[in-house]
């Protein structure tokens, strides 16, 4: 009888350390969440800033619902002297190099895509001129790669079709 109710209290004292830790855990990363956002909003923008001026600002920040979300995120943007022009979208994604991941940010404009920079370790940027790029292990072939990865994430617009029909 002993050994039962010994049994009970350890499992009911095991449960509710597994459970407050959980909530601990999410508090944390709902807590974290924004911040990690602003912080990949910073580096976009210093990237943006390097390579094209301060043509684009980012209007607002889009949700991406698949499991490359966790190496990516997706801003649209919008030029600073048109105020009703279609959304461009600016794509961090985390790309994987010979000296490991660092964040390539892509521009994609209409039917305009190009790549934008590479935010670096001490708040550096490095363009796709540069030399520096080459020296972290991206090629042209890996940043077109990763160029149609960071396409695929964008947000699916309707076609001149499909907006007939509604």
């Amino acid at each position: 009888m002993k050994d039962k109710k010994l049994l009970i209290r350890e499992s009911v004292f095991v449960t509710a350390f597994i459970l407050i830790l959980s909530l601990v855990m999410f508090f944390t990363i709902s807590i974290s969440r924004k911040s990690w956002r602003n912080g990949l909003r910073t580096m976009t923008e210093k990237v943006l800033n390097d390579y094209v001026g301060v043509e684009y600002i980012i209007t607002e920040d889009i949700k991406i619902q698949t499991p490359f979300a966790v190496s990516a995120a997706v801003f649209e943007l919008q030029k600073k002297e048109q105020t009703s022009s279609s959304p461009a979208y600016a794509v961090l994604i985390r790309a994987y190099g010979i000296t490991g991941a660092l964040p390539l940010v892509y521009i994609f404009d209409g039917g305009d895509a190009f790549f934008a920079g590479m935010g670096g370790p001490e708040n550096a940027t490095v363009t796709y001129t540069d030399a520096g790029l080459f020296a972290y292990g991206f090629t042209s072939l890996i940043i077109d790669f990763w160029q149609e990865r960071a396409r695929s994430l964008l947000p699916v617009t309707a076609t001149e079709s499909e907006k007939d029909f509604k």
